[in-house]
């Protein structure tokens, strides 16, 4: 997150941004979601970044550090089935930010893999709400994704209930 170049951050309600408030190493970091201080609204915060995994690749391993917080009653895992929302409407800037009640029950972090043009997810490797709150490496193994440009998407659900959720 050194260069201001390689993340998109859809236009939300509240939108990601490049942040020095916390950091793992370097000068700064990614935020996602609302952190204390700033209204509760309902939005999603989305990065993502383009990925090109190598054909010829035997083995790839993503590796990333995040730190987790909310105000809200964590959960070991969201089920995917309660709320329902297409990445490709945040990114193209589409979603009906008028269906709230029926989109976002819960806040969560989530990390998920997209299809580099159309969006589609292709798989999840991350969904709680989770307030750990210290800096945590994840390790996961993209080598079924070999000769694919994929899409690395992290995201943070606020649903404006006045409990906050953020990642870093």
């Amino acid at each position: 997150f050194e260069a201001d170049t390689g993340w998109h951050m859809p236009v939300t309600p509240h939108r990601a941004n490049y942040t020095t408030a916390d950091k793992h190493g370097g000068l700064r970091s990614m935020r996602l979601g609302i952190e204390p201080g700033d209204p509760d609204v309902f939005s999603f915060s989305p990065a993502y970044y383009k990925i090109s995994v190598p054909a010829n690749a035997t083995s790839v391993t993503l590796t990333f550090w995040a730190k987790r917080l909310t105000q809200d009653t964590p959960k070991t895992a969201v089920d995917p089935t309660s709320d329902l929302y297409d990445p490709k409407e945040i990114i193209e800037g589409t979603f009906p930010w008028e269906t709230k009640s029926q989109r976002a029950w819960y806040d969560r972090q989530e990390v998920m893999i997209l299809q580099q043009d159309c969006f589609n997810w292709l798989a999840t490797l991350m969904r709680e709400l989770s307030n750990d709150g210290v800096w945590t490496q994840y390790d996961y193994d993209l080598s079924a994704f070999a000769g694919q440009d994929i899409l690395l998407y992290f995201n943070v659900i606020n649903n404006g209930d006045g409990e906050r959720t953020w990642m870093y």
